[in-house]
């Protein structure tokens, strides 16, 4: 009896498969490109793609997972016994239930996400480490994806400073050349305008629309609006005006250089290519008074809420209800 089991368990052991591990690592970054008032400044940097997913696939099938670092590095193991050509994808997504969870997608909401990957690597031994150096997702090819990714994780640690950690509702950000040019929020998803990618201030801006629809409430229908209208309807005044100042809060929260300046841009390569800009310290170019003004709005939460040290900028004195110092006219976002 015991010879008759000894040999069953060794039989047992000999049948099972033999696991390889090796582990992948490297660092994933995006090309960033800074701004003022003036539009960009030309002054383009490496930033880390932080907390993104990193996979490591053949073919189509994923072979094993992990996640980058505050710094966008990332190492992870991974099991197989079989020597496969293989690449290592980083996707502009980001998986917690701690946070705001993130998918930047193309074509819709339910799209592909936005990614970078490696060249190829052909008969990749299963007993072999890998190391990617780094990669990264420059303009053109996926940079604006993973800057759109990056300002909303930035719009996320601001949030949970505010509430704090827990569960969040999905944020899917849309971005493709298809896209009408202005930017959009319908419930928790944010369509960017097609020539958007690199402005920061306008996905943060949609992201105070994500914040307003899940943990408090708005009577605005909506519409068009422009910050030269001193007297727009005051539900859309105060929902527009206040997504501003989230926007640019967050930005301040994370010590970002300009954090007062919202600016669109045309998106195109170069310094410049300002489409409009404004100043929420000074209220500058679009100064209107009242109530009924998405302007006012985001200046005074911004004066309630810079600190003591900030003066407060002097009120224009005109007649009332009227615009003044209002430049030309922009028409959502």
């Amino acid at each position: 009896m015991r010879r008759a089991l000894l040999g069953l368990l060794l039989m047992t052991a000999s049948s099972a498969p033999v696991l390889a591990d090796y582990n992948v690592s490297g660092r994933f970054v995006y090309i960033d490109r800074e701004f003022d008032a003036n539009g960009f400044t030309g002054v383009e940097t490496q930033q880390p793609i932080r907390f993104a997913s990193v996979e490591v696939l053949s073919g189509t099938k994923i072979k094993g997972s992990g996640v980058t670092d505050a710094a966008g590095n990332f190492v992870f193991g991974v099991q197989d016994t079989i020597t496969r050509d293989i690449y290592v994808r980083c996707n502009a997504r980001r998986q917690t239930s701690s946070a705001v969870p993130i998918d930047v997608r193309s074509g819709n909401q339910s799209g592909d996400i936005w990614s970078i990957r490696t060249q190829t690597f052909t008969a990749h031994s299963p007993t072999q480490d890998l190391f990617i150096g780094t990669l990264a997702a420059v303009q053109g090819s996926g940079g604006e994806a993973f800057n759109l990714y990056d300002s909303a994780l930035l719009g996320s640690d601001y949030l949970v400073s505010l509430r704090g950690p827990g569960t969040y509702p999905l944020l899917i950000v849309v971005f493709n050349a298809a896209n009408p040019n202005l930017s959009s929020t319908s419930g928790n998803t944010i369509t960017m305008g097609n020539n958007a990618g690199y402005d920061d201030t306008v996905v943060l801006h949609e992201m105070g629309h994500y914040v307003v629809n899940n943990f408090s409430r708005s009577d605005s229908n909506g519409g068009t609006h422009h910050l030269s209208d001193c007297n727009q309807n005051l539900m859309l005044a105060f929902d527009e005006g206040h997504a501003t100042f989230f926007g640019l809060s967050a930005r301040r929260f994370a010590n970002k250089p300009h954090a007062s300046l919202y600016v669109r841009t045309t998106g195109l390569p170069g310094p410049g290519n300002l489409q409009f800009y404004f100043d929420a310290e000074t209220q500058l170019p679009f100064v209107c008074i009242d109530s009924s003004s998405e302007t006012t709005v985001y200046s005074a939460l911004w004066d309630l809420d810079d600190g003591a040290s900030t003066p407060t900028r002097a009120r224009a004195r005109t007649k009332r209800g009227t615009c003044c110092r209002a430049r030309t006219p922009v028409t959502g976002r």
